[in-house]
């Protein structure tokens, strides 16, 4: 009995270690699969895509965002105008007052103001461009669709441009440190939004040799160092946004 009893454990504890290999292999597999597409192009070949230029001015002196945007829905052959998209598909709110205070939205909800405007218009961040090109790709090529990938790191953004993606990134007008001065209460919380002075967003185009490649809608077809771009966007909290073929 001692003996079968032996037996019995022996092959519990050999199937017991092979299972741990197993799982230790499965890790190991999916973290390298995850490399492969996560990675920072230092030894790749320069990739610059063919986005096409839309400068924001001077119709949407605040409407770097939207403008962006139109970009890359241009870029995958969608026919669509910059004031299109921000006069029939942008959610935007006007600013009210009272008892002295300004009340805006939450620019993760709408965009504050008019980007048609000099004087009051601000900005919106990833999730109302996220929902402007859901639209108009229901609209007119629903083989697209349009992520928010805010929060991904400066690994993952060249991962897109690896495949060809082109992705609205806000950073800041010189990629110096972002800049703070007034601001709103936010409609839906009251709580005071204080607002960016030099807020700025661009599409990421290509990678060459530690420089990336962008559209800026007020500057055309430029080129920042890799480090200094990817800074920006660290420092003003990390939004972006991607439009994609649905089955990449």
């Amino acid at each position: 009995m001692t003996s079968k009893r032996n037996i019995v454990q022996l092959i519990l504890y050999f199937s017991f270690i092979l299972l741990i290999v197993v799982s230790v292999e499965y890790i190991a597999s999916e973290k390298t699969e995850a490399a492969r597409h996560v990675h920072t192009l230092k030894e790749g070949k320069p990739i610059v895509m063919k986005v096409p230029l839309v400068m924001q001015n001077p119709e949407l002196p605040n409407g770097c965002e939207i403008t962006s945007l139109t970009a890359v829905l241009n870029y995958y052959g969608i026919d669509v105008s910059k004031l299109t998209m921000a006069d029939s598909y942008l959610n935007q709110t006007e600013f009210t007052y009272q008892d002295g205070r300004r009340y805006g939205p939450d620019p993760h909800k709408a965009y504050a103001g008019n980007p048609r405007q000099e004087v009051g218009g601000w900005y919106v961040f990833a999730e109302p461009i996220v929902e402007a090109a859901h639209t108009i790709i229901e609209e007119e090529n629903e083989m697209l669709t349009a992520i928010n990938k805010s929060g991904a790191t400066k690994e993952e953004l060249l991962s897109f441009v690896k495949q060809e993606i082109p992705s609205v990134i806000w950073v800041t007008l010189d990629l110096s440190p972002p800049m703070k001065k007034g601001g709103w209460y936010m409609n839906e919380t009251n709580d005071f939004h204080e607002s960016y002075t030099n807020l700025h967003a661009v599409v990421l185009t290509g990678w060459e040799d530690g420089r990336v490649h962008v559209m800026n809608p007020l500057e055309g077809q430029v080129i920042y160092d890799e480090n200094a771009f990817f800074k920006s966007y660290d420092q003003l909290g990390r939004h972006a946004v991607i439009v994609k073929k649905k089955d990449l």
